[in-house]
């Protein structure tokens, strides 16, 4: 993207996503749509759309060609290794057991083997995304994005006709930390689709969600809900999920703190 994109640039990019989101909303209609297979969520692909004819496309291919950090196994560290931690978490004060979901073939273990679809389905509008908040200058980089991804999913979350869902706002916050994180710490496009596409698949496959919207994004459009793999005890069932993002923004800070990042030097933007 360009670097030149001013504030007032970014406010209106913001309001106008946030008023096109509420107004859908608003309708019943959906904030996202499929075409061929590929799911776009109006929260990713609008903004970078709204800035496409300011792109610099030395910037955007330099971020394909040339990722500045280039060790995939962290891609282990952030989503597997807090998955086993939240799994141990629960099962072994027995609050974690096998469940009995429905779809269980249908869904769930053709979902195992389609997650290279679904992957593939989603990687446009995390890209998108990434180059997205890229836009940003890298000075207090990591509290722009963070603001800047609440702001365009803001809409997302002002009540129509129901009460204020305060779990769904922590997942918000515990989302935007780690994708603020993800930039910060690695400038690395690939590993950014691949990381927050699969901590959500992961978390999603394993525990379950009501949310149609995001089954349909991440998994199969036929469906509206999953039950999980795994029964959760009932006084911890809406809180396993933020519960996971908060260990995996937990590990994103660790490895910064421990120096496990990009050590290439930015450009000034």
């Amino acid at each position: 993207m360009s670097r030149n994109i001013k504030f007032y640039h970014l406010f209106a990019g913001i309001l106008i996503t946030n008023i096109a989101g509420f107004f859908l909303r608003f309708y019943n209609l959906d904030t996202y749509f499929i075409l061929i297979g590929f799911r776009f969520h109006i929260s990713l692909f609008l903004p970078f759309l709204l800035f496409l004819y300011k792109a610099d496309l030395q910037l955007i291919k330099s971020f394909f060609i040339s990722p500045f950090y280039k060790r995939y196994s962290v891609l282990f560290v952030i989503v597997i290794v807090p998955l086993v931690i939240i799994y141990l978490s629960l099962y072994i004060p027995g609050n974690l057991s096998i469940g009995d979901p429905d779809y269980f073939y249908e869904f769930g273990l053709s979902s195992i083997l389609d997650y290279p679809v679904y992957l593939l389905w989603n990687i446009p509008q995390l890209f998108m995304f990434f180059l997205f908040l890229n836009t940003v200058k890298r000075k207090y980089q990591f509290v722009k994005i963070l603001l800047l991804v609440i702001s365009v999913f803001a809409f997302e979350f002002i009540p129509v006709q129901e009460r204020v869902n305060y779990i769904a706002l922590a997942g918000l916050l515990l989302s935007s930390l780690i994708v603020a994180l993800l930039i910060t710490n690695f400038r690395n496009i690939y590993l950014f689709a691949l990381s927050v596409f699969s901590i959500f698949w992961f978390s999603i496959l394993s525990f379950g969600s009501s949310s149609g919207e995001l089954i349909n994004i991440l998994f199969a459009s036929r469906y509206d809900a999953w039950e999980g793999f795994f029964e959760v005890n009932k006084g911890f069932t809406d809180y396993v999920i933020p519960a996971y993002l908060g260990i995996v923004f937990l590990t994103l800070f660790l490895l910064h703190f421990f120096g496990l990042k990009d050590k290439a030097v930015p450009a000034k933007n």
